[in-house]
């Protein structure tokens, strides 16, 4: 899936840690703050150690699946545009061929 797509990160199952294929190791989680937007390290902590309320704890999960989501959706689009884009211009090279001829 790494090579034929280019992603280079893989969220774990259970989404405890995120598998960066690239520098062959895991890697720290960053997401985006909601109150300000500036991106910030994510640390799950222990259940007993948190300090969280549940609601606060499931609000930081799904920003920290959103943000993981609307990244890989924005890698995505560009990764097939640019394929689009380089079929358009297969194409018309083609047709620009076979009206020569």
């Amino acid at each position: 899936h790494f090579e034929t797509t280019s992603h280079t990160f893989t969220l774990e199952i259970g989404g405890e840690r995120v598998w960066d294929y690239a520098g062959d190791n895991y890697v720290h989680r960053l997401i985006q703050s909601s109150p300000d937007g500036k991106m910030v390290e994510y640390r799950r902590s222990g259940v007993n150690d948190s300090g969280e309320n549940p609601g606060e704890k499931l609000e930081s999960i799904q920003l920290e699946y959103t943000c993981l989501l609307t990244s890989q959706l924005e890698y995505q689009r560009t990764f097939y545009e640019t394929k689009m884009n380089e079929q358009e211009r297969l194409f018309s090279t083609l047709e620009k061929h076979n009206q020569a001829q």
